[in-house]
């Protein structure tokens, strides 16, 4: 895991992994059309930033903005897991179907937090996922 604050992290960590906006990827916003995907994301509010690093353990998951694979400053969120779901979306047609890709609620507040995709195809993805889309 990116170097975390001992006392920020989950006591009782599950799994955790690093997303992104659920748009076309930065080599791809020379067009129009990947632009406005990004434009719509921060428009609806649901942009956090350009990767976040989601740790989710029994009790509580914690959100951090993070660059190059460090965390940058404190959380942008902390939710009791029973306070979120995520429900799955398309991908970004550039990417294959299976892609992970959501959209994060906020349950209590009935509002979408953010869509994102995953950065990495991999197992650690796909387990938080499923820990954040495991309905209440």
């Amino acid at each position: 895991m990116p170097a975390l604050r001992a006392n920020a992290a989950p006591t009782d960590l599950r799994c955790w992994s690093v997303f992104q906006p659920n748009a076309s990827r930065g080599g791809e916003l020379r067009s129009v059309a990947a632009l406005q995907e990004r434009q719509l994301i921060k428009a609806r509010g649901w942009y956090l930033a350009e990767r976040v690093v989601i740790a989710v353990g029994r009790h509580e998951v914690v959100v951090w903005p993070s660059l190059a694979g460090r965390v940058l400053g404190p959380p942008v969120g902390r939710w009791a897991p029973h306070d979120l779901l995520a429900f799955p979306v398309e991908p970004p047609t550039s990417l294959p179907p299976w892609w992970i890709a959501f959209l994060l609620v906020d349950l209590p507040r009935s509002r979408i937090i953010a869509e994102l995709r995953a950065v990495r195809d991999d197992a650690q993805s796909e387990a938080t996922f499923r820990q954040l889309a495991a309905e209440p």
